[in-house]
């Protein structure tokens, strides 16, 4: 999950000889980055990005290797001129027989909507969650407040966090869900790239 911003660090060692491991936004505040020879950029997509495309194009003598499982951008960026090929490492079914992925059930409107929700989020929980553990998406904070509000109204313990939410508080929220006290994370930007939460099981 994405942390608060903070301060800019020192590229950390990785305990490897000749491998350290930075932010990207610790990298981009140094005057002068460390030197590398191949440059590993995980969630390679985001670096199509003007403010984090800067970093592999300070690197352009090196080997650059990036890292994805979304090597389509919803806005239709291309990565074309920051990777010369894609190599698919594995696919979803393949994820899914190894035990690394869940097979999921699906529940989604007959036709794209212009706008708007297909089913009210309280409503569509009650009738399909089944009381599985789980996160609800949505996109501004007091949105989230009074969405989880709404849940504990109906009965649902849910706990609204967000990117701008302490670190510990986030990490409290996560160990309740884990133990069964809180049911659902209403989030904002926190719970998205490489979570791993074993006690959730629905969105």
């Amino acid at each position: 999950s994405r942390a608060p911003e903070r301060a800019p660090q020192e590229p950390a060692s990785s305990g490897l000889d000749g491998v350290r491991v930075a932010t990207v936004q610790g990298l981009l505040a140094r005057d002068e980055r460390p030197d590398a020879d191949v440059l590993v950029l995980d969630e390679a997509h985001h670096f199509a990005a003007p403010e984090f495309r800067a970093l592999p194009t300070d690197y352009a003598h090196a080997k650059v290797v990036g890292l994805t499982a979304t090597p389509e951008r919803a806005d239709g960026t291309a990565l074309g001129d920051i990777f010369q090929a894609m190599v698919v490492a594995a696919d979803y079914p393949d994820l899914v027989a190894d035990g690394h992925l869940v097979p999921c059930r699906v529940l989604r409107p007959e036709r794209q909507l212009a706008r708007g929700l297909a089913q009210d989020p309280v409503i569509a929980y009650l009738a399909h969650g089944e009381g599985r553990s789980g996160f609800v998406y949505v996109p501004r904070i007091g949105e989230a407040k009074r969405l989880a509000d709404r849940f504990n109204a109906a009965g649902v313990p849910a706990l609204a966090i967000s990117s701008e939410t302490e670190l510990s508080v986030r990490d409290d929220a996560l160990g309740d869900l884990a133990a069964g006290h809180v049911r659902l994370l209403v989030n904002v930007f926190c719970l998205t790239e490489g979570v791993d939460v074993p006690a959730a099981s629905i969105c």
